[in-house]
Protein backbone atom coordinates (compact mmCIF):
# COMPACT_ATOMS: atom_id res chain seq x y z
CA UNK A 1 0.00 0.00 0.00
CA UNK A 2 1.34 3.21 -1.21
CA UNK A 3 2.37 5.81 1.61
CA UNK A 4 0.04 8.98 1.16
CA UNK A 5 1.27 12.81 2.69
CA UNK A 6 0.26 15.94 2.45
CA UNK A 7 1.93 19.39 1.52
CA UNK A 8 0.54 22.55 2.95
CA UNK A 9 0.08 25.31 0.37
CA UNK A 10 0.20 29.05 1.28
CA UNK A 11 -2.78 31.76 1.86
CA UNK A 12 -2.53 32.35 -1.76
CA UNK A 13 -4.94 29.40 -2.71
CA UNK A 14 -7.59 29.58 -0.25
CA UNK A 15 -9.86 26.58 -0.07
CA UNK A 16 -7.51 24.10 -1.25
CA UNK A 17 -4.62 24.83 0.01
CA UNK A 18 -4.26 20.99 1.34
CA UNK A 19 -2.85 18.62 -1.66
CA UNK A 20 -2.66 14.81 -1.47
CA UNK A 21 0.26 13.66 -3.05
CA UNK A 22 0.10 9.94 -4.16
CA UNK A 23 4.12 8.56 -5.16
CA UNK A 24 4.20 7.88 -8.52
CA UNK A 25 7.25 6.22 -9.18
CA UNK A 26 8.23 4.28 -6.02
CA UNK A 27 11.98 4.32 -7.31
CA UNK A 28 11.45 8.32 -6.41
CA UNK A 29 9.27 8.70 -3.45
CA UNK A 30 10.55 11.88 -3.34
CA UNK A 31 9.33 13.06 -6.55
CA UNK A 32 6.61 14.72 -7.02
CA UNK A 33 3.86 14.03 -9.93
CA UNK A 34 3.90 17.24 -12.77
CA UNK A 35 0.63 17.64 -11.92
CA UNK A 36 1.45 18.44 -8.31
CA UNK A 37 4.72 20.52 -9.61
CA UNK A 38 1.37 22.37 -11.79
CA UNK A 39 -0.13 23.40 -8.37
CA UNK A 40 3.20 24.59 -6.49
CA UNK A 41 4.01 26.75 -9.56
CA UNK A 42 0.53 28.24 -9.97
CA UNK A 43 0.91 29.23 -5.96
CA UNK A 44 3.96 30.91 -6.33
CA UNK A 45 2.19 32.54 -9.65
CA UNK A 46 -0.46 34.08 -8.02
CA UNK A 47 1.73 34.60 -4.61
CA UNK A 48 3.70 36.73 -7.07
CA UNK A 49 1.16 38.90 -7.76
CA UNK A 50 0.21 39.42 -4.26
CA UNK A 51 3.64 40.39 -3.41
CA UNK A 52 3.75 43.03 -6.43
CA UNK A 53 0.72 45.17 -5.05
CA UNK A 54 2.05 44.60 -1.07
CA UNK A 55 3.17 47.47 0.11
CA UNK A 56 5.19 45.76 2.76
CA UNK A 57 7.13 43.38 -0.16
CA UNK A 58 5.64 40.20 1.81
CA UNK A 59 8.45 38.83 -1.02
CA UNK A 60 11.27 40.68 -1.66
CA UNK A 61 13.44 38.56 -3.10
CA UNK A 62 11.03 36.72 -5.25
CA UNK A 63 12.32 38.08 -8.78
CA UNK A 64 15.43 39.19 -9.89
CA UNK A 65 16.76 42.65 -10.86
CA UNK A 66 14.63 44.80 -12.47
CA UNK A 67 12.29 42.54 -13.94
CA UNK A 68 8.47 43.27 -13.76
CA UNK A 69 6.76 41.05 -11.02
CA UNK A 70 3.24 40.29 -13.47
CA UNK A 71 6.41 38.63 -15.78
CA UNK A 72 7.46 36.25 -13.31
CA UNK A 73 3.84 35.58 -12.08
CA UNK A 74 3.14 35.43 -15.67
CA UNK A 75 6.36 32.82 -16.83
CA UNK A 76 5.37 30.71 -13.41
CA UNK A 77 1.97 30.40 -15.01
CA UNK A 78 2.76 28.88 -18.42
CA UNK A 79 5.14 26.96 -17.07
CA UNK A 80 2.16 25.50 -14.78
CA UNK A 81 0.00 25.38 -18.10
CA UNK A 82 1.91 23.78 -19.44
CA UNK A 83 2.30 20.43 -17.29
CA UNK A 84 -1.54 20.42 -16.85
CA UNK A 85 -1.97 20.46 -21.07
CA UNK A 86 0.45 17.29 -20.68
CA UNK A 87 -0.81 15.33 -18.02
CA UNK A 88 -1.32 11.81 -18.02
CA UNK A 89 -3.04 8.82 -16.68
CA UNK A 90 -5.73 8.74 -14.70
CA UNK A 91 -8.24 11.65 -13.35
CA UNK A 92 -7.57 12.66 -9.92
CA UNK A 93 -8.09 15.14 -7.10
CA UNK A 94 -4.86 17.20 -8.04
CA UNK A 95 -5.93 17.61 -11.79
CA UNK A 96 -9.22 19.07 -10.34
CA UNK A 97 -6.65 21.17 -7.77
CA UNK A 98 -4.64 22.25 -10.44
CA UNK A 99 -7.36 23.87 -12.89
CA UNK A 100 -8.99 25.62 -9.44
CA UNK A 101 -5.70 26.94 -9.15
CA UNK A 102 -5.18 28.11 -12.75
CA UNK A 103 -8.92 30.02 -12.21
CA UNK A 104 -7.65 31.94 -8.99
CA UNK A 105 -4.59 33.18 -11.33
CA UNK A 106 -6.69 33.95 -14.64
CA UNK A 107 -9.43 35.82 -12.43
CA UNK A 108 -6.48 37.76 -10.69
CA UNK A 109 -5.14 38.88 -14.04
CA UNK A 110 -8.78 40.10 -15.60
CA UNK A 111 -9.13 37.19 -18.09
CA UNK A 112 -12.61 36.28 -17.50
CA UNK A 113 -13.73 34.45 -20.50
CA UNK A 114 -10.47 32.44 -20.37
CA UNK A 115 -11.53 31.48 -16.96
CA UNK A 116 -14.83 30.46 -17.49
CA UNK A 117 -13.54 28.49 -20.35
CA UNK A 118 -10.35 26.41 -17.68
CA UNK A 119 -13.90 26.37 -15.83
CA UNK A 120 -15.79 24.05 -17.87
CA UNK A 121 -12.93 21.73 -17.99
CA UNK A 122 -12.71 21.44 -14.16
CA UNK A 123 -16.73 20.76 -14.19
CA UNK A 124 -16.26 17.60 -16.48
CA UNK A 125 -13.64 16.71 -13.94
CA UNK A 126 -15.36 17.44 -11.45
CA UNK A 127 -18.62 15.21 -12.10
CA UNK A 128 -16.50 12.16 -13.64
CA UNK A 129 -14.47 11.69 -10.09
CA UNK A 130 -18.18 11.88 -8.66
CA UNK A 131 -17.80 14.61 -6.66
CA UNK A 132 -20.54 16.59 -6.18
CA UNK A 133 -21.95 13.41 -4.54
CA UNK A 134 -21.42 12.61 -1.01
CA UNK A 135 -19.12 9.88 -0.01
CA UNK A 136 -19.47 7.40 3.01
CA UNK A 137 -18.54 8.65 5.50
CA UNK A 138 -16.84 5.49 7.02
CA UNK A 139 -13.62 6.25 5.09
CA UNK A 140 -14.13 3.40 3.21
CA UNK A 141 -13.94 4.91 -0.22
CA UNK A 142 -11.27 7.51 0.67
CA UNK A 143 -8.75 8.66 3.26
CA UNK A 144 -10.39 11.39 5.87
CA UNK A 145 -7.98 13.94 4.31
CA UNK A 146 -9.19 12.97 0.43
CA UNK A 147 -12.61 13.40 1.77
CA UNK A 148 -12.11 16.78 3.26
CA UNK A 149 -10.41 17.73 -0.02
CA UNK A 150 -12.99 16.85 -2.37
CA UNK A 151 -15.37 18.66 -0.60
CA UNK A 152 -13.56 22.11 -0.72
CA UNK A 153 -12.75 21.38 -4.34
CA UNK A 154 -16.16 20.83 -4.98
CA UNK A 155 -17.44 23.65 -3.10
CA UNK A 156 -15.37 26.23 -4.41
CA UNK A 157 -16.05 25.69 -7.72
CA UNK A 158 -19.81 25.69 -6.82
CA UNK A 159 -18.75 29.27 -5.48
CA UNK A 160 -17.13 30.57 -8.58
CA UNK A 161 -19.82 29.35 -10.90
CA UNK A 162 -22.24 31.25 -9.28
CA UNK A 163 -20.18 34.29 -10.33
CA UNK A 164 -19.18 33.27 -13.46
CA UNK A 165 -23.00 32.81 -14.00
CA UNK A 166 -23.77 36.56 -13.41
CA UNK A 167 -20.87 38.21 -14.53
CA UNK A 168 -21.09 36.44 -17.79
CA UNK A 169 -24.63 36.20 -18.06
CA UNK A 170 -24.62 32.59 -18.77
CA UNK A 171 -26.19 29.34 -17.29
CA UNK A 172 -24.69 28.17 -14.47
CA UNK A 173 -22.69 24.33 -15.07
CA UNK A 174 -23.69 23.18 -11.57
CA UNK A 175 -27.67 22.59 -10.66
CA UNK A 176 -28.84 22.10 -6.72
CA UNK A 177 -31.04 19.20 -7.88
CA UNK A 178 -27.67 16.98 -9.08
CA UNK A 179 -25.57 17.89 -5.73
CA UNK A 180 -25.89 16.39 -2.46
CA UNK A 181 -21.73 17.05 -1.44
CA UNK A 182 -21.99 18.14 1.72
CA UNK A 183 -20.19 20.71 3.22
CA UNK A 184 -17.00 20.90 4.40
CA UNK A 185 -16.16 20.20 7.76
CA UNK A 186 -15.61 23.49 10.30
CA UNK A 187 -11.97 22.64 11.29
CA UNK A 188 -8.26 23.80 10.24
CA UNK A 189 -5.82 21.93 8.18
CA UNK A 190 -3.74 21.12 10.63
CA UNK A 191 -6.45 18.87 12.66
CA UNK A 192 -7.10 16.65 9.62
CA UNK A 193 -5.92 13.31 10.26
CA UNK A 194 -5.90 10.35 7.98
CA UNK A 195 -8.15 8.99 10.25
CA UNK A 196 -10.19 11.88 11.38
CA UNK A 197 -10.10 14.95 13.34
CA UNK A 198 -7.89 15.75 15.79
CA UNK A 199 -9.04 15.92 19.45
CA UNK A 200 -10.60 19.60 20.50
CA UNK A 201 -10.05 20.62 16.72
CA UNK A 202 -13.99 22.20 17.09
CA UNK A 203 -12.78 24.72 19.65
CA UNK A 204 -11.24 27.49 17.76
CA UNK A 205 -11.89 30.34 15.06
CA UNK A 206 -11.59 28.18 11.60
CA UNK A 207 -9.81 29.46 8.26
CA UNK A 208 -12.85 27.44 6.09
CA UNK A 209 -15.47 29.07 8.06
CA UNK A 210 -15.49 31.87 5.41
CA UNK A 211 -15.39 29.29 2.51
CA UNK A 212 -17.94 27.47 3.70
CA UNK A 213 -20.49 30.78 4.69
CA UNK A 214 -19.80 31.65 0.94
CA UNK A 215 -20.54 29.09 -0.91
CA UNK A 216 -23.74 29.10 1.01
CA UNK A 217 -24.58 32.51 -0.05
CA UNK A 218 -23.60 31.48 -3.75
CA UNK A 219 -26.83 29.31 -3.29
CA UNK A 220 -29.24 32.09 -3.24
CA UNK A 221 -27.14 34.71 -5.38
CA UNK A 222 -28.06 31.36 -8.10
CA UNK A 223 -31.54 31.62 -7.11
CA UNK A 224 -31.40 35.40 -7.43
CA UNK A 225 -30.02 34.61 -11.28
CA UNK A 226 -32.17 32.16 -12.24
CA UNK A 227 -35.56 33.47 -10.82
CA UNK A 228 -35.36 37.54 -10.58
CA UNK A 229 -33.38 37.14 -14.36
CA UNK A 230 -35.61 34.98 -16.52
CA UNK A 231 -35.72 34.83 -20.05
CA UNK A 232 -39.40 35.25 -20.16
CA UNK A 233 -39.68 38.58 -17.41
CA UNK A 234 -41.72 37.63 -14.34
CA UNK A 235 -44.43 40.24 -13.34
CA UNK A 236 -44.30 42.69 -11.26
CA UNK A 237 -45.66 41.22 -8.35
CA UNK A 238 -43.69 38.12 -8.76
CA UNK A 239 -40.18 39.63 -8.63
CA UNK A 240 -41.37 41.53 -5.54
CA UNK A 241 -42.44 38.46 -3.87
CA UNK A 242 -39.17 36.85 -4.89
CA UNK A 243 -36.57 39.48 -3.71
CA UNK A 244 -39.26 39.24 -0.36
CA UNK A 245 -37.99 35.41 -0.10
CA UNK A 246 -34.49 35.82 -0.57
CA UNK A 247 -33.93 39.09 1.70
CA UNK A 248 -34.74 36.74 4.29
CA UNK A 249 -32.88 34.49 3.47
CA UNK A 250 -29.84 36.30 2.92
CA UNK A 251 -30.85 37.40 5.93
CA UNK A 252 -30.88 34.09 8.01
CA UNK A 253 -27.22 33.66 6.44
CA UNK A 254 -26.02 36.67 7.88
CA UNK A 255 -27.78 35.24 11.84
CA UNK A 256 -25.31 31.98 11.51
CA UNK A 257 -22.05 34.00 10.74
CA UNK A 258 -19.77 33.12 13.58
CA UNK A 259 -18.84 36.23 15.62
CA UNK A 260 -15.38 37.00 13.61
CA UNK A 261 -16.97 37.27 10.35
CA UNK A 262 -20.12 38.93 10.95
CA UNK A 263 -18.90 42.44 11.73
CA UNK A 264 -19.20 42.68 15.34
CA UNK A 265 -15.84 42.82 15.37
CA UNK A 266 -14.14 45.85 13.86
CA UNK A 267 -12.09 44.56 10.75
CA UNK A 268 -8.65 46.18 11.85
CA UNK A 269 -8.40 44.26 15.37
CA UNK A 270 -8.20 40.92 13.57
CA UNK A 271 -5.46 38.94 12.30
CA UNK A 272 -4.78 39.71 8.36
CA UNK A 273 -6.15 36.64 7.19
CA UNK A 274 -9.99 36.94 9.05
CA UNK A 275 -9.64 40.59 8.24
CA UNK A 276 -9.69 39.94 4.38
CA UNK A 277 -12.34 36.97 5.08
CA UNK A 278 -14.48 39.44 6.46
CA UNK A 279 -13.98 42.01 3.83
CA UNK A 280 -14.59 39.78 1.08
CA UNK A 281 -17.90 38.39 2.71
CA UNK A 282 -19.30 41.67 3.09
CA UNK A 283 -18.42 42.47 -0.29
CA UNK A 284 -20.35 38.88 -1.87
CA UNK A 285 -22.68 39.62 0.77
CA UNK A 286 -23.72 43.46 -0.34
CA UNK A 287 -23.62 41.48 -4.25
CA UNK A 288 -26.52 38.79 -3.42
CA UNK A 289 -28.77 41.73 -1.98
CA UNK A 290 -27.94 44.39 -4.89
CA UNK A 291 -28.60 41.50 -7.46
CA UNK A 292 -32.04 40.21 -5.77
CA UNK A 293 -33.38 44.01 -5.37
CA UNK A 294 -32.26 45.94 -8.00
CA UNK A 295 -35.03 44.60 -10.56
CA UNK A 296 -37.26 46.54 -8.51
CA UNK A 297 -35.89 50.07 -8.90
CA UNK A 298 -37.40 49.59 -13.07
CA UNK A 299 -40.94 48.43 -12.03
CA UNK A 300 -43.21 50.42 -13.90
CA UNK A 301 -46.03 50.07 -11.83
CA UNK A 302 -46.00 49.29 -8.05
CA UNK A 303 -47.30 50.26 -4.85
CA UNK A 304 -44.36 52.24 -3.27
CA UNK A 305 -45.05 51.05 0.27
CA UNK A 306 -44.46 47.40 -1.30
CA UNK A 307 -41.15 48.44 -2.90
CA UNK A 308 -39.59 50.56 -0.29
CA UNK A 309 -38.28 48.66 1.66
CA UNK A 310 -36.32 46.40 -1.31
CA UNK A 311 -35.44 49.66 -3.35
CA UNK A 312 -34.04 50.66 0.68
CA UNK A 313 -31.69 47.45 0.89
CA UNK A 314 -30.51 47.83 -2.55
CA UNK A 315 -29.27 51.54 -2.04
CA UNK A 316 -27.79 50.58 1.48
CA UNK A 317 -25.71 47.62 -0.23
CA UNK A 318 -24.43 49.74 -2.80
CA UNK A 319 -23.52 52.45 -0.61
CA UNK A 320 -21.66 49.81 1.46
CA UNK A 321 -19.63 48.75 -1.61
CA UNK A 322 -18.73 52.35 -1.72
CA UNK A 323 -17.84 53.18 1.30
CA UNK A 324 -15.52 49.82 1.53
CA UNK A 325 -13.86 51.17 -1.18
CA UNK A 326 -13.01 54.39 0.30
CA UNK A 327 -11.92 52.49 2.92
CA UNK A 328 -9.04 50.54 0.80
CA UNK A 329 -7.87 53.58 -0.32
CA UNK A 330 -7.77 55.71 2.93
CA UNK A 331 -5.80 52.39 4.39
CA UNK A 332 -3.89 51.70 1.21
CA UNK A 333 -5.39 48.01 1.25
CA UNK A 334 -4.89 45.91 -1.91
CA UNK A 335 -8.12 47.11 -3.79
CA UNK A 336 -6.86 45.46 -6.63
CA UNK A 337 -6.05 41.76 -4.78
CA UNK A 338 -9.83 40.84 -4.50
CA UNK A 339 -10.64 39.92 -8.18
CA UNK A 340 -14.37 40.64 -8.29
CA UNK A 341 -14.36 44.11 -5.72
CA UNK A 342 -13.42 45.49 -9.43
CA UNK A 343 -17.14 44.08 -11.05
CA UNK A 344 -19.00 44.63 -7.65
CA UNK A 345 -18.09 47.86 -7.20
CA UNK A 346 -19.42 48.63 -10.94
CA UNK A 347 -22.78 47.33 -9.99
CA UNK A 348 -22.58 49.60 -7.07
CA UNK A 349 -21.53 52.73 -8.96
CA UNK A 350 -24.49 51.53 -11.97
CA UNK A 351 -27.35 51.51 -9.17
CA UNK A 352 -25.92 54.57 -7.90
CA UNK A 353 -26.35 56.36 -11.21
CA UNK A 354 -29.89 54.21 -12.31
CA UNK A 355 -31.49 55.62 -8.91
CA UNK A 356 -30.37 59.28 -8.94
CA UNK A 357 -31.48 59.35 -12.64
CA UNK A 358 -34.80 57.88 -12.30
CA UNK A 359 -35.24 60.34 -9.51
CA UNK A 360 -35.00 63.01 -11.25
CA UNK A 361 -36.76 62.28 -13.65
CA UNK A 362 -39.87 61.89 -11.35
CA UNK A 363 -40.40 58.11 -10.93
CA UNK A 364 -39.71 56.64 -7.26
CA UNK A 365 -40.63 60.06 -5.81
CA UNK A 366 -43.25 58.19 -3.39
CA UNK A 367 -40.30 56.21 -1.96
CA UNK A 368 -38.48 57.73 0.80
CA UNK A 369 -34.98 59.02 0.08
CA UNK A 370 -32.10 56.86 1.74
CA UNK A 371 -29.60 59.25 0.46
CA UNK A 372 -29.29 62.99 -0.52
CA UNK A 373 -29.18 62.89 -4.36
CA UNK A 374 -25.95 65.28 -4.64
CA UNK A 375 -24.16 63.64 -2.03
CA UNK A 376 -24.26 59.84 -3.31
CA UNK A 377 -23.54 61.42 -6.90
CA UNK A 378 -20.25 62.92 -5.86
CA UNK A 379 -19.57 59.83 -3.28
CA UNK A 380 -20.16 57.32 -6.87
CA UNK A 381 -17.82 60.01 -8.48
CA UNK A 382 -14.75 59.72 -6.03
CA UNK A 383 -15.20 55.59 -6.09
CA UNK A 384 -15.23 55.65 -9.45
CA UNK A 385 -12.05 57.72 -9.67
CA UNK A 386 -10.09 55.03 -7.70
CA UNK A 387 -11.93 52.20 -10.15
CA UNK A 388 -10.63 54.16 -13.00
CA UNK A 389 -7.31 53.78 -11.35
CA UNK A 390 -6.91 50.32 -10.89
CA UNK A 391 -8.73 49.08 -14.31
CA UNK A 392 -6.46 50.76 -16.11
CA UNK A 393 -3.75 47.86 -17.37
CA UNK A 394 -6.53 45.61 -17.86
CA UNK A 395 -8.63 45.98 -21.04
CA UNK A 396 -11.75 44.04 -20.60
CA UNK A 397 -12.21 46.34 -17.72
CA UNK A 398 -11.83 49.14 -19.04
CA UNK A 399 -15.18 49.36 -20.59
CA UNK A 400 -16.44 49.50 -16.87
CA UNK A 401 -15.27 53.22 -16.95
CA UNK A 402 -16.92 53.52 -20.31
CA UNK A 403 -20.27 52.64 -19.22
CA UNK A 404 -19.48 54.51 -16.37
CA UNK A 405 -18.97 57.87 -17.80
CA UNK A 406 -21.98 57.33 -19.69
CA UNK A 407 -24.56 56.55 -16.80
CA UNK A 408 -22.49 59.55 -14.79
CA UNK A 409 -22.78 61.99 -17.64
CA UNK A 410 -26.27 61.50 -17.67
CA UNK A 411 -26.51 61.37 -13.85
CA UNK A 412 -24.97 64.29 -13.41
CA UNK A 413 -26.87 66.06 -16.39
CA UNK A 414 -30.46 65.62 -14.63
CA UNK A 415 -28.84 66.93 -11.39
CA UNK A 416 -27.53 70.32 -12.65
CA UNK A 417 -30.72 70.49 -15.10
CA UNK A 418 -33.37 72.27 -13.26
CA UNK A 419 -36.89 71.69 -13.49
CA UNK A 420 -36.28 68.93 -16.06
CA UNK A 421 -39.25 67.80 -17.74
CA UNK A 422 -39.54 64.15 -18.25
CA UNK A 423 -42.80 62.32 -18.06
CA UNK A 424 -43.37 60.69 -14.81
CA UNK A 425 -46.38 58.24 -15.22
CA UNK A 426 -45.89 54.61 -16.18
CA UNK A 427 -47.60 55.30 -19.59
CA UNK A 428 -45.94 58.18 -20.81
CA UNK A 429 -42.43 56.53 -19.94
CA UNK A 430 -43.35 53.14 -21.90
CA UNK A 431 -43.82 55.19 -24.82
CA UNK A 432 -40.73 57.08 -24.80
CA UNK A 433 -38.18 54.75 -25.98
CA UNK A 434 -36.90 57.11 -28.66
CA UNK A 435 -36.66 59.95 -26.57
CA UNK A 436 -33.59 62.45 -26.16
CA UNK A 437 -32.46 60.73 -22.61
CA UNK A 438 -29.08 59.49 -24.14
CA UNK A 439 -29.20 61.12 -27.57
CA UNK A 440 -26.84 63.98 -26.37
CA UNK A 441 -24.60 61.54 -24.27
CA UNK A 442 -21.15 60.74 -26.22
CA UNK A 443 -20.05 57.68 -27.13
CA UNK A 444 -16.49 56.77 -25.81
CA UNK A 445 -15.08 53.52 -27.52
CA UNK A 446 -12.38 51.32 -26.63
CA UNK A 447 -9.39 51.11 -29.34
CA UNK A 448 -10.92 48.74 -32.11
CA UNK A 449 -14.50 49.67 -31.38
CA UNK A 450 -16.66 52.66 -33.07
CA UNK A 451 -19.45 54.56 -31.40
CA UNK A 452 -22.03 52.58 -33.69
CA UNK A 453 -20.94 49.39 -32.10
CA UNK A 454 -23.20 50.49 -28.78
CA UNK A 455 -26.25 50.51 -30.86
CA UNK A 456 -28.62 48.63 -29.41
CA UNK A 457 -26.48 46.78 -26.95
CA UNK A 458 -28.24 48.28 -23.86
CA UNK A 459 -31.26 51.29 -23.93
CA UNK A 460 -30.97 53.06 -20.86
CA UNK A 461 -32.83 53.35 -18.64
CA UNK A 462 -35.72 51.68 -20.43
CA UNK A 463 -35.11 48.15 -21.08
CA UNK A 464 -35.64 46.03 -18.13
CA UNK A 465 -33.12 44.18 -19.11
CA UNK A 466 -30.87 47.03 -18.31
CA UNK A 467 -29.06 45.35 -15.41
CA UNK A 468 -28.33 41.91 -17.37
CA UNK A 469 -26.62 44.02 -20.14
CA UNK A 470 -24.60 46.22 -17.95
CA UNK A 471 -23.48 42.92 -16.24
CA UNK A 472 -22.30 41.19 -18.99
CA UNK A 473 -20.92 43.63 -21.55
CA UNK A 474 -17.84 44.48 -20.16
CA UNK A 475 -16.81 40.74 -20.72
CA UNK A 476 -18.63 40.31 -24.23
CA UNK A 477 -17.07 39.84 -27.35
Amino acid sequence: MQAKTSHRLTRAVPRYDRVSTTQQNPSQPHLLAPIQRAILLLVMAIATLYSANAADEMLPNLHQGDEEPWLVAERYYQAAHGLIMHETGPIRLESVQARLACLSYLLNTSRLNQAWFTFGTCFQLILTLGMHRKTPEDGSSHDFISQECRKRCFWTAYTLDGYFSVMLGRPPFFHDSDIDQRLPILVNDADILADGIAPRAFNKDCMIAAALHHAKLARILKQASREQYLLQRPKDQQQIETAQRLNAEVEEWRQGLPVFLSGAIHPSTLVPVFRRQLTVLRIACAHAVMLINRPLILIRKADPSRIEPQITACLDAARKVLDTVLEFVADKHLFTAFWNTQYVTFNALSIAYVWIIQRRIGRLNDILPTFDLQELFDTAETVQMHLATVTRSNAPNLRYSIILGELQQEARRVLNTANTQFPKTPTEWSGQEDSGVVTDMSMTALPGETPSDWSGRFDFPLDPNLWLQLDSFSFSK
